[in-house]
């Protein structure tokens, strides 16, 4: 039966991962992984699907929370049991945050942005040997913290082997008629929207007061639902320290829980900062980022230094990573984020986590830029293990708390100063 992709259709859509390109020590893996990716579709294409493609690092770059809010579900092949040897490690790393990065990115859209005409999107899971079983518990786990509601069963399901001799292709049977199993589960059901404090009539505009502000740039990520005090807390007192030390803080303009906590803090801070050096060539300033589908739902904080508005979730992580798209990298570095710290949050901060993983993975949009996570109350132990276990443990910093994520904050800083 012939196959097809990308083709125009009225079918649904269904975001299949591209399989990755080994090296030619790899030839006859290669074949078999191509092999049954193209079973997958063929089976997908037979049954009235349509697959959504997503090709090469730049598209995948700006491209990437576009096509996800485009597809209607998500089927992912194995992770690790097609893909053994030297080339496994990367290969696995990049599947696993992929998958959660996609899982995490339709869905956010959907239940935050999109969610008074939105409807759960099924996502399957191919496991012929536990690889994926990692990325359920780690999603369980978060929602047992509290830190979204979605129950992960709602939204996503594995399909595992029923016998010692199931082929390939029968899974894949089988997770298609899960697939539209769920379609059918769903057909009507409207997700409950966040309720909103502005009209979907209102218009949020960029603005930027008038002032020259430090150069040296940290992201702040974490939850605005959160209730717990010690997480509020230290997210309160980080972004008292880069105000108090004359640093730009970048967040999502978000004004409840954790990310209201960072512009408290910063504030407090950047007025202590500010009545000691009344002459600083530089002053600290809190840069907010976001979407008009966001802002509605709460307004930016009050005392936001500047407010950049753009189109999507996509181009707003893109945004954080890489200032406003500036061509020379020299200027785009020094200009833009030089840290991105990851404090306690659910399955929005999730995606942001994943996200950055995969670009540090392939692609450099994350160069020169550190990864810092705050793991208060060991909040993200699962995550730090499943990222031991994928071998990318080296590709960011763990802190127990914000002092100590602070002190490198401040080490790279003076490093910096140095060099400006």
């Amino acid at each position: 039966m012939q196959y097809s992709e990308g083709m125009k259709s009225d079918h649904k859509n269904i975001y299949l991962p591209e399989m990755p390109n080994l090296s030619s020590d790899y030839l006859e893996l290669q074949k078999e992984i191509f092999a049954a990716r193209a079973s997958l579709v063929e089976i997908l294409n037979k049954n009235g699907f349509h697959v959504e493609r997503m090709l090469g690092d730049d598209t995948y770059a700006k491209n990437f929370g576009a096509r996800t809010q485009k597809v209607e579900g998500m089927l992912f092949p194995p992770m690790a049991g097609l893909v053994q040897g030297d080339g496994a490690i990367k290969i696995k790393a990049q599947r696993f945050f992929e998958a959660i990065s996609v899982l995490t990115s339709v869905h956010v859209g959907d239940h935050r942005i999109y969610g008074n005409t939105g409807i759960s999107k099924p996502c399957g899971f191919i496991d012929i040997d536990g690889g994926w079983q990692s990325a359920f518990l780690l999603l369980k786990d978060l929602h047992d913290k509290g830190a979204f509601s979605t129950k992960i069963d709602d939204i996503a399901f594995c399909i595992v082997p029923t016998y010692p001799d199931e082929t390939f292709a029968e899974l894949g049977e089988r997770a298609v008629e899960e697939l539209q199993k769920r379609f059918v589960q769903n057909a009507g059901k409207a997700r409950k929207a966040v309720p909103a404090v502005y009209p979907d009539s209102h218009i949020f505009t960029s603005f930027r007061k008038d002032f020259v502000r430090s150069e040296f740039g940290v992201i702040a990520f974490g939850s605005a639902t959160l209730k717990d005090k010690s997480y509020i807390k230290e997210a309160e007192d980080f972004g008292y320290h880069l105000g108090l030390n004359g640093m730009r803080l970048i967040t999502g303009a978000g004004k409840e829980s954790l990310m209201g906590a960072f512009d408290r803090g910063f504030h407090i801070g950047a007025k202590k900062f500010n009545t000691k050096y009344p002459d600083a060539a530089a002053k600290p300033a809190h840069v907010g980022i976001s979407t008009n589908d966001v802002l509605r739902l709460e307004g930016p904080p009050e005392d936001l230094d500047q407010l950049i508005v753009v189109p999507t979730r996509n181009d707003r992580l893109v945004a954080f990573i890489d200032g406003r798209g500036h061509g020379n990298k020299e200027e785009r570095c020094s200009r833009t984020a030089k840290i991105a710290t990851i404090f306690p949050g659910g399955i929005g901060t999730l995606e942001e986590f994943t996200t950055m993983m995969q670009l540090k993975l392939h692609g450099k949009l994350m160069d020169g830029i550190e990864i810092h996570l705050c793991n208060v109350n060991g909040y993200f132990d699962k995550l730090i293990q499943i990222c031991e276990r994928l071998g990318v443990r080296d590709l960011f910093k763990v802190f127990l708390n914000q002092q100590a994520m602070m002190e490198r904050v401040e080490e790279i800083h003076r490093e910096w100063l140095k060099q400006a």
